[in-house]
């Protein structure tokens, strides 16, 4: 079972066309709650070859999550590696710093 005890941040970032051409990136932080975990031996191991370090897994309510690549935890910012679905109802982000 599932404990949404810590706070995790979605960055939604939008980019808009301004005139003249140019592209102007706006952010969006969305707080939710999540079940955080270190990411296991495998997650590091399958990241390290695409140039990634998985540090944690974040299980969420999938209603939450809007395809995001960026999460905010502790004050760190980290990529989405990767999305799974637990079941119809929770997601899990694996999430870490680019190497």
């Amino acid at each position: 079972m599932n404990t949404y005890d810590h706070e995790l941040i979605l960055v939604k970032k939008e980019f808009k066309i301004i005139p003249p051409g140019e592209s102007v990136a706006t952010e969006t932080l969305i707080a939710v709650l999540c079940n955080v975990r270190s990411a296991g031996q495998k997650e590091f191991y399958k990241g390290r070859q695409s140039g990634l370090k998985p540090e944690y897994e974040f299980t969420i309510h999938a209603f939450e999550y809007d395809g995001q690549q960026e999460v905010e935890f502790n004050g760190k910012r980290y990529s989405v590696i990767r999305t799974h679905s637990v079941d119809f109802e929770e997601i899990q982000l694996i999430c870490g710093l680019k190497a």
